[in-house]
């Protein structure tokens, strides 16, 4: 009975040290491709909630929320940008706006699509977040302007490559 018990007691620990690894395989993977910072990913994969406990899918659908949340919150930094912005950049600052806005749906999609075993739609819905951001930043070099969205801009391409990398291959 005290085996047993211990068992029981080691058993989450256990879990967590197997989701810990799936974090770190996931973003080894992300970074594979030159555009993801292995361990700023572990950071901001690992700080989710429910992140320690979560298999491949669950990561999956949280970069999904992560990256949906961020586009959402990085909206009205771009209202305010549109207020005062000077001819060279309102124009990339509008289709960064449009392109934010869709990417809000195409993540919160991938994240219903990963929890759902849709991998292939999923796929299909990250990848769409990775054009929002490099057509955001695209716009901006264009005009040979400094993008004022570039963390933003850097965040939300890593969360979507994570996605990817994820639903790539499938879980």
């Amino acid at each position: 009975m005290a085996i047993k018990a211990s068992l029981l007691f080691l058993l989450p620990l256990l879990l967590a040290t197997m989701a810990s690894a799936s974090i770190q395989e996931v973003c080894t993977k992300a970074a594979a491709g030159g555009n993801v910072n292995r361990d700023t990913c572990i950071k901001i994969l690992g700080s989710a909630p429910g992140a320690s406990t979560a298999d491949d899918r669950g990561l999956a659908v949280i970069a999904g929320n992560l990256g949906a949340a961020h586009a959402q919150a990085t909206l009205p930094t771009i209202n305010n940008l549109l207020r005062s912005a000077g001819s060279a950049t309102k124009g990339p600052l509008q289709d960064c706006q449009e392109l934010y806005g869709d990417a809000v749906d195409n993540l919160k999609s991938a994240a219903d699509s990963a929890g759902r075993d849709r991998f292939d739609d999923a796929n299909i819905h990250f990848s769409a977040g990775i054009d929002a951001a490099t057509t955001c930043e695209d716009g901006f070099s264009e005009r040979n302007v400094a993008s004022p969205l570039a963390a933003a801009d850097s965040k939300l391409l890593l969360l979507s490559i994570v996605g990817v990398a994820i639903t790539h291959t499938g879980p």
